[in-house]
């Protein structure tokens, strides 16, 4: 994995000057295969295709407390919001934690976005690499 080209990737989604698609092409050139953010310990850590982590600290001020219910709907909602860029990348953290959400996984090569509660309920949102 190119770490420098992950945490320059990282840097700029926590700034909001890059958009979710440019993400998941600079991070899949960068040999990573999925990601994982733990909302909770404030941790995000790359997989390569061997599951090999690089593992990094996930700092974001002014972190809400995890929703007490997981609300699917609202999770999609924000991941729409994000989508049109009507929010930013903290906003979007934000949104998704209020809304229950503890921790998401990234599958680059699966295409998909699997979003947590602490109580085991998810949401699966697909994406297309273009």
């Amino acid at each position: 994995m190119d770490y420098q080209a992950i945490l320059e990737c990282q840097l700029l989604s926590m700034e909001s000057k890059i958009a979710f698609p440019a993400v998941v092409q600079r991070l899949l050139n960068a040999g990573v295969d999925s990601y994982d953010i733990d909302l909770v310990k404030g941790r995000q850590i790359y997989f390569d295709i061997y599951n090999q982590p690089f593992d990094v600290p996930f700092v974001m001020d002014d972190l809400p407390a995890i929703g007490v219910s997981f609300d699917a709907s609202s999770v999609a909602q924000v991941v729409l919001r994000s989508q049109r860029q009507e929010i930013t990348y903290a906003e979007f953290i934000r949104e998704i934690m209020k809304a229950g959400t503890c921790r998401y996984t990234v599958s680059l090569m699966e295409e998909r976005v699997v979003y947590e509660s602490p109580d085991g309920r998810f949401h699966v949102e697909p994406f297309v690499v273009k």
